[in-house]
């Protein structure tokens, strides 16, 4: 039996050291001399010398493996990926470990952990993040474990987590599409998009969407449709458009195999393409080179985005620890699929459904209608809890209550609203209650009303980024509810679409005009604290889960997929008022619970709660303040008012609520004494002095409404703008993903 070579007869062979031989054939940071190294591999040649793997895992607590985690390793996306990855790991001397998650997200953290037990030198995730919080916190906790282990970590595609990131620029990919096919023509397009809760999708969706309100048209929400990221679900899909009969002239498939399989669809149903219909895709995968007509995509270099991932696995971590993006951009190429749009060219033959049959073409949206004695105002969302109560009957009908709103000149312009709903029923009982006599639930042809200057939007949050991305394209000043989008990345597109544009906008703010609020901000302004130390915040009460007692909430409050979670609904508050009142936010920490997991719906049906209903915040300031803000519809109260806040200064502290304030000044503050032995002698309650009204305080609801329309009507100055609403947005959003990773988060200055 012959006794296989050993590293140190290959060294004495070559006549180099140990070390020298050591990081020529098993690698390392330092890369010898190219006459050593040729020397090296000769030795080792003639004594045919192979590396003991096993060994070197142990000495060096990993192995040669790579693991590469994909979604689908059958769609050609991933393949490609896994084809760049394979090669650039092959030239490190790496072995490429592919792991097949079958669509499955849980999965991605079981595959992590076994390849920690394997001890393989790093793990590449393939594919798009999704939106789910349990199996974010199961992974998260699975590449803390294994870079702890001494593994490494690269994302490919969306930046999450504390990892090195080959970030697609998806976004900006789709965004570069529709502005080509509105400059072929096509103003009337579908979206089939992925699901809500995968990102990829969501980006590309609202580039999209961003692209075509840059070109002066829109995708009202009905135009987009929502299936699996896979062929059959591009098939779904475009039957699902051919049976609703939507005139278009484009489809665009939010990735290529989608767009394959709603080919497919569209000629079993006797379409001709692209003589009947346009189709577009994006990725550029290998397989589209068998596609006809060839098919207009956004190219990704897809084995690149393989090959980058690997490059950053094996090289040495930034010096200053921190996790290192390349951005990787697509580019449009322009094919077959979408030839160019004549209008009023002659076309032969009937055309089925929801095809170019019926397209007229032209641009149809209105221009801004000038106000003269009256402002119509489009309020969607007035079927729901907060969009009639506070918006319509104590914002707008109290305005025409008062005869209208009272501009600085002293003329006073009546408001008319155009109620918008999706209940037809509950939308004619409001207009018949209150002798409204505009109504529909066509946000559309709402929309399409060159009178209406004004759009207003407080449906839930899921639905908001579409019908305001609509109304900016129909020229309208968009005022909204919070937040703005369910995504900083959303939020912030939508406030770029409002200044290019060059409408109007605002978001809610009305916590700003609570009494106790202002008189807090009164404090404030005149120095009552000194230098402010610290704030402490408790809001909220119990909503009851809707079996016994009715509770007080909508579901879709409860359930993440539909935009539900305390964190979005009460951080852009939190933010907006720390902001104006003490100072802008610099960082975040944060942690969430479901303590209530099942609820019951309106119709008295138990559903899984998959939002957090408590949230419990500490948001660090400029100028050292120290903010601890506590959320949550699961508390019961005990507390003068639902919100409190307390102010704690060097010269003095105040505790203020709805509507109450009450201070302490340095000079009145009484000793206190720890001993819990003996009773306490001080009442310390009675030692605080009411701050008093000094004036009559208005409707908060109302007054905000003033505010804007006056900022719509005489421009009246208003920072309560879109970029102030992603900054809700965006303190939202880390604060998820402060929770969901467990640290401290930095925030950073929005520009746009």
């Amino acid at each position: 039996m012959v006794t296989p070579a050993t590293l140190a007869e290959v060294a004495r062979l070559a006549g180099v050291s140990l070390a020298t031989a050591s990081r020529v054939l098993n690698g390392g940071p330092r890369r010898p001399r190219e006459d050593l190294r040729a020397r090296v591999l000769e030795a080792a040649g003639r004594l045919d010398y192979t590396p003991n793997a096993a060994a070197q895992a142990v000495a060096r607590g990993r192995t040669t493996v790579v693991g590469l985690v994909v979604h689908d390793l059958g769609d050609p996306y991933f393949s490609a990926i896994a084809a760049g990855a394979v090669g650039a790991a092959d030239e490190h001397g790496l072995v490429t470990a592919v792991c097949d998650t079958q669509g499955d997200p849980a999965r991605e953290a079981v595959y992590v952990a076994s390849l920690r037990q394997q001890r393989a030198r790093a793990v590449i995730l393939a594919g798009s993040r999704v939106r789910d919080q349990a199996a974010g916190r199961s992974l998260g906790r699975e590449l803390d474990a294994f870079t702890a282990s001494g593994g490494r970590v690269t994302l490919i595609s969306q930046q999450q987590f504390d990892a090195d990131t080959v970030l697609v620029e998806n976004r900006a990919g789709a965004r570069a599409l529709a502005e080509q096919l509105v400059g072929l023509g096509h103003r009337e397009v579908v979206v089939l998009a992925g699901p809500a809760d995968l990102r990829t999708s969501s980006d590309r969706l609202a580039g999209f969407r961003e692209g075509l309100v840059r070109s002066g048209a829109a995708l009202p929400p009905e135009r987009v449709l929502r299936e699996e990221f896979t062929r059959d679900g591009g098939y779904r899909a475009a039957r699902a458009f051919l049976a609703a009969g939507t005139p278009a002239t484009c489809l665009f498939a939010v990735n290529d195999v989608m767009a394959v399989g709603a080919m497919a669809a569209l000629r079993a149903a006797g379409l001709r393409l692209p003589q009947d219909l346009a189709v577009a895709g994006f990725d550029d995968i290998a397989t589209l080179r068998d596609v006809v007509p060839a098919l207009t995509t956004v190219h990704l270099p897809l084995e690149r985005l393989g090959a980058e991932a690997v490059a950053l696995a094996v090289a040495e971590p930034a010096e200053d620890g921190r996790p290192r993006v390349r951005r990787v951009s697509g580019e449009v190429v322009v094919r077959e699929s979408t030839p160019a749009l004549f209008w009023g060219a002659r076309r032969d033959g009937p055309l089925p459904p929801g095809t170019l049959a019926g397209y007229r073409g032209g641009n149809r949206f209105p221009k801004e209608s000038s106000v003269s004695r009256t402002v119509t105002v489009i309020l969607n969302g007035v079927t729901g809890r907060m969009g009639y109560r506070q918006h319509l009957v104590r914002s707008v009908l109290a305005i025409r209550e008062q005869g209208g709103v009272l501009l600085s000149t002293g003329e006073r312009v009546q408001v008319e609203p155009v109620l918008v709903g999706r209940s037809e029923a509950k939308l004619r009982d409001i207009a018949a209650r209150h002798g409204l006599s505009r109504w529909t639930t066509d946000l559309a042809s709402a929309l399409a009303d060159e009178g209406a200057s004004v759009y207003f939007d407080a449906q839930v949050t899921s639905q908001r980024e579409e019908a305001v991305f609509a109304a900016i394209a129909a020229g309208k000043h968009v005022y909204v509810e919070k937040p703005i989008a369910e995504s900083l990345d959303g939020a912030l597109a939508l406030a770029r679409a409002a200044r290019d544009a060059g409408v109007k906008n605002g978001v809610v703010h009305d916590k700003l005009y609570l009494p106790g609020l202002v008189k807090l901000k009164r404090l404030a302004d005149a120095g009552f604290f000194g230098r402010v130390l610290s704030i402490r915040g408790e809001f909220g009460y119990w909503v009851f889960e809707g079996d016994w007692q009715a509770a007080q909430r909508p579901s879709w409050n409860y359930r993440r997929e539909d935009g539900g979670g305390i964190v979005l609904d009460m951080f852009p508050h939190w933010q907006y008022v720390l902001e104006n009142l003490f100072g802008p936010v610099r960082a975040v920490t944060a942690h969430v619970a479901t303590h209530v997991p099942t609820r019951y719906d309106e119709q008295g049906q138990p559903y899984a709660a998959t939002a957090e209903d408590a949230a419990y915040g500490t948001f660090e300031l400029e100028g050292g303040i120290v903010a601890q803000i506590n959320s949550s519809w699961a508390v019961r109260v005990h507390r003068d008012e639902l919100v409190e806040f307390q102010v704690d200064g060097v010269e003095g502290s105040a505790v203020a609520g709805l509507r109450r304030c009450e201070v302490q000044h340095r000079a009145t503050t009484p000793v206190a004494v720890w001993n819990p032995d003996l009773p306490d002698p001080v009442d310390h309650r009675a030692g605080w002095q009411e701050v008093p009204d000094n004036g009559v305080f208005d409707n908060g609801f109302k007054l905000q409404w003033e505010h804007f329309l006056r900022h719509v009507l005489e421009d009246e100055p208003h920072p309560y703008d879109f970029l102030s609403g992603a900054r809700g947005s965006q303190l939202a959003e880390l604060g998820l993903r402060s929770a969901e990773q467990g640290r401290r988060l930095q925030v950073p200055e929005l520009e746009l």
